[in-house]
């Protein structure tokens, strides 16, 4: 590939500001961001956005990996940043063929003690962190100690011997703990040391905001977690939330807000409640008393946050809240007019905007007082802060509308009314926001609502009217990717939530599935820059252009699931579809296609039901050919399908039943994947549960029992635990005489697995009706855990009678 050849040696040479760039990087500031290797850097990370990583990451890594085994600390700076591109446009390809030999090559760089390669390094972490999940999670073990090695050095008092960098240290250690969950809380002490101390002894400005920020993400992964040392947060945040500030202390107030509102959602309804009167009024007062963008966009939200815990008591509130977030969106604040003399070094914000040759959004220039000056005018610009301002309220409107239910009823036509006006605002983000935002507005309508009375139900069809064709046509033209996956995203929420009100209008109907249409066949305004390439990369797209299709391919089962029983139309829609999702599932498909086909394949058999029948064979033949694939996702997904096809398929199914037992005792004989051997198990669950007399039901419990707890696809436990109890209950005589085995997978699941609440019930029902029907054997097989597992087991079971 002839232009790497042109990118790479601009990126590895030295810029005449990496001095200047280490002294000023700890405030914050991209020093370099307009140096040739910045400019360099940016072009391979829109290659990798919009290139087949089959395409570009094998010619690029002939060029990085001399470049990261040279002792020249440009060139492994170079390489590492090649590395950190990759990280969002090639995320899918590099966790399956790159992610332990790219950050084994990261790890040392951050441990070389020259600044502009360890920078880079954290660089490359934080990006890995943000968009290569679940998948890096797994290597906390290595990464957090070398993070808090850094950590440890910020802390120290002396500036001097504090390592450089220190904004690309928090941006890493940020993006890794954010998404850590659970597996965090053992450091929690360690992290949470460090960074109170920072906010106790830190005299810089970025670097208490640095360590702010960061409490807010060790608060999205740690939720309740965090409650023991929400005290002690909360006396060094105090002194910024309380008082009015201005300057740089603004900036730590806003910061405090933000991670304020992170823990109020995340510590628990019952430990913030207390708190959200006060939080309430505080943040009233502080935008009566401050007028700036930044701050009213934290503080909405803060009210979003705090709706999270209050739901609909939060009533009293609203007019209140409703009206400022109202003020926001009406707002010109921060629009700059520019006129001719500024032409040649301005643009305008509202050119050509989707080729419709409309602004869409808020018109900032049409009053009867201004038409004088209008030919003088180039163009607008409208200051970030504003557009963020924008943003963040569509988003913080939605969620209080989520979460307060009823009480946001009265409000509702107004707020969109103000939304929609924004759907078409030449900002994607604010695009993107109000899109969100008035889809959650028709679901809260729609599901809290009286559709019985004339009024609401005709505010929600006006509504509807406007939203369904609004978001087809966004799809279809916009050239925002981003816009449109959103887009997709919202369509589906909006099915899930009120479906039946969406589909029961056949234009409706009609126009989503042929967008749907459109998106699998590439013939979207945001696919159409590919069109040239078809012929040459048949087969094969960007990673970005993969999770559009997917989304696209999401609401196929979603709409058939909102026909609600309409068999009819369910299955035309089928016929219709199912040449598009089969031709993604031949052999020389990249795994990606196979993989999103027979994920959404799968999910049509759910959605379906009986309605399958038609389909039956066409399914058993896709899904049994897949089982054998490379990849272990399409091989997951196929054994998924081929479940939940045993489980709706009835008598067409029934005759295959043994051949389906076959394929997958073959599938688990060679398999070493957890994901798809937890899939085997729930597909052997579900041919059980669908005819147990098809089936050597005894044979097939003493190789599940095996095979259990699951160990990847948590989802399943509903699938799998269901059937134990069902077949414990009804006496089946291999699973009585397993007792303490089965004992033992109850406690390992309980103890070591987030289970949601069904399947906790399920569960200790099965455990009580065991201890009813064979107490001593029960007894006896709980005496020999561990003495945690037995207190934990005897509160579930006291809790469940």
């Amino acid at each position: 590939m002839p232009i790497l050849n042109i990118l790479f040696p601009i990126m590895c040479a030295p810029s005449s500001r990496e001095e200047e760039e280490e002294e000023e990087d700890d405030n914050g500031e991209e020093v370099e961001s307009s140096s040739p290797s910045s400019y360099a850097a940016q072009v391979l990370d829109t290659m990798a956005l919009h290139l087949p990583p089959d395409k570009l990451v094998p010619h690029l890594l002939q060029l990085v990996q001399p470049a990261l085994e040279s002792e020249d600390p440009y060139q492994k700076k170079a390489g590492l940043v090649s590395l950190a591109v990759l990280a969002e446009g090639c995320a899918d390809y590099v966790c399956k063929k790159h992610l332990e030999q790219f950050l084994e090559s990261i790890c040392n760089g951050i441990r070389d003690p020259r600044p502009v390669v360890y920078n880079a390094g954290l660089f490359a972490l934080g990006q890995f962190s943000e968009h290569l999940q679940p998948e890096i999670s797994r290597y906390h073990n290595q990464l957090l100690p070398l993070l808090f090695g850094y950590l440890a050095l910020t802390t120290s008092q002396n500036a001097e011997q504090r390592p450089k960098g220190i904004t690309r240290i928090y941006y890493a250690l940020e993006m890794f703990c954010e998404n850590l969950g659970t597996e965090l809380v053992p450091y929690l002490p360690t992290l949470m040391g460090h960074l109170l101390t920072m906010l106790q002894n830190a005299q810089d400005v970025h670097i208490t905001e640095l360590a702010i920020s960061a409490i807010g993400a060790a608060g999205n992964a740690a939720s309740e977690h965090m409650l023991p040392f929400f005290h002690p947060i909360m006396e060094q945040l105090k002194h910024y939330l309380t008082n009015v500030h201005s300057g740089d202390s603004l900036i730590l107030q806003i910061q405090s807000i933000d991670t304020l509102g992170v823990l109020a959602r995340k510590i628990g309804k019952e430990n913030f409640m207390p708190l959200t009167e006060e939080c309430i009024l505080l943040g009233l007062k502080l935008i009566d008393e401050v007028n700036d963008p930044d701050l009213r966009r934290c503080t909405y939200n803060l009210f979003a946050s705090i709706a999270s815990v209050l739901e609909e008591s939060m009533s009293n509130h609203l007019p209140a809240i409703t009206q400022l977030m109202l003020d926001s969106l009406r707002s010109t604040d921060g629009v700059v007019p520019h006129f001719d003399e500024e032409e040649s070094r301005v643009q305008s914000l509202f050119d050509d905007v989707n080729g419709n040759g409309t602004d869409g959004g808020e018109d900032v220039s049409d009053t009867e007082d201004e038409d004088e000056d209008d030919d003088e005018i180039q163009g607008y610009n409208v200051e970030n802060s504003y557009l963020e301002e924008k943003e963040d309220t569509c988003n913080a409107m939605a969620e209080v509308a989520l979460h307060t239910k009823a009480a946001f009823l009265p409000y509702i036509e107004e707020c969109y009314n103000e939304v929609y006006r924004l759907m078409d605002y030449p900002a994607p983000g604010i695009r993107k926001a109000a899109t969100v935002c008035s889809g959650q507005l028709c679901c809260t309508l729609g599901q809290c609502g009286n559709m019985t009375v004339s009024s609401q139900s005709d505010v929600l069809s006006e509504m509807l009217e406007q939203v369904v064709p609004h978001f087809v046509e966004n799809i279809d033209s916009d050239s925002e990717r981003s816009v449109v996956i959103t887009t997709l995203e919202g369509m589906k929420e909006l099915l899930e939530a009120i479906g039946p009100e969406v589909v029961k209008h056949a234009e409706f109907f009609n126009a989503i599935t042929g967008t749907i249409k459109n998106v699998l066949q590439q013939k979207t305004a945001c696919q159409d820059e590919d069109e040239e390439e078809e012929e040459d990369d048949e087969g094969e797209q960007a990673e970005k252009d993969a999770i559009l299709v997917e989304c696209a391919g999401d609401l196929i089962p979603t709409i058939i699931k909102a026909l609600d029983g309409k068999q009819d139309v369910a299955v035309s829609l089928v016929t219709e579809m199912l040449p598009l999702l089969v031709s993604r599932t031949k052999k020389n498909c990249p795994a990606s296609d196979k993989s999103f086909a027979s994920g959404i394949l799968a999910e049509t058999v759910c959605a379906l039901k009986g309605g399958i029948v038609p389909f039956a064979e066409t399914f058993l033949t896709i899904f049994t050919l897949l089982t054998q694939d490379g990849d272990e996702e399409v091989r997951s997904n196929a054994v998924f399908g081929l479940g939940v096809l045993a489980e709706h398929g009835s008598d067409t199914i029934y005759q295959h039943f043994p051949s389906i037992l076959q394929i997958l005792s073959g599938v688990m004989g060679r398999e070493s994947n957890g994901r798809v051997i937890d899939n085997v198990c729930a597909s052997v669950c579900r041919l059980i549960t669908g005819n147990p007399t098809l089936v050597p039901v005894d044979q097939l419990v003493t190789t599940l029992l095996k095979y259990l707890p699951l160990r990847e696809d948590m989802e399943e436990n509903s699938t799998v635990y269901s059937c134990l109890g069902k077949l414990y209950e009804a006496g089946q005589v291999t699973l009585t005489q397993s007792l303490p085995q089965l004992i033992n997978i109850y406690a390992q699941a309980l103890t070591t697995q987030e289970l949601n609440d069904e399947v906790k019930l399920t569960m200790v029902h099965t455990l009580q009706i065991a201890k009813g029907k064979q107490p001593d054997e029960f007894s006896s097989s709980v005496s020999t855990l561990p003495p945690e597992v037995v207190n934990l087991l005897s509160n579930l079971l006291m809790q469940g009678t």
